[in-house]
């Protein structure tokens, strides 16, 4: 076999391959995509938490309308106040386990509304003139208060 053709060969393979500057130039620009979309998908995955955390607020007052057409009789007068837990909903089953969960827990954080992994609070109903309001709060509820407010 001629030694001059298998340099070629092995010349042509090595000619076919990227340099260490273009290889380079590539993580550099991924680099820089990253650097870009990284905040950006960050900032959707935020937002859509919130968005399910709004959900599931609205989840927990609908069901207490139901529970509170269903016991019409714990609806507070005017000017008066009704706590009803998220653990009372759960035990008439109108809401399950899985839909309570808290989409935007946050381990370790002080806010009312990120440092639980389950919603564990009350929603308050306000009667205003006949017009009732509710209210998810994310502090748990506290049964003197519930009792004063419900008239016990």
């Amino acid at each position: 076999m001629n030694i001059s053709l298998i340099y070629n060969k092995i010349g042509d393979y090595m000619k076919k391959g990227f340099t260490l500057i273009e290889l380079l130039a590539v993580f550099v620009i991924l680099g820089i995509v990253v650097t870009i979309s990284v905040p950006i998908i960050g900032s959707v995955i935020n937002s859509s938490r919130k968005a399910a955390y709004e959900e599931q607020v609205k989840t927990i007052e609908h069901a207490t309308r139901t529970f509170m057409s269903k016991n019409p009789e714990k609806l507070p007068s005017v000017d008066k106040t009704y706590y009803v837990s998220v653990a009372n909903l759960k035990g008439e089953g109108l809401i399950q386990s899985k839909d309570i969960k808290n989409p935007i827990y946050q381990a370790g954080s002080s806010e009312d509304n990120k440092k639980e992994e389950y919603f564990n609070g009350c929603v308050k109903v306000t009667n205003n003139d006949n017009k009732f309001k509710y209210k998810y709060s994310a502090s748990d509820c506290n049964n003197e208060d519930e009792e004063e407010a419900s008239g016990n």
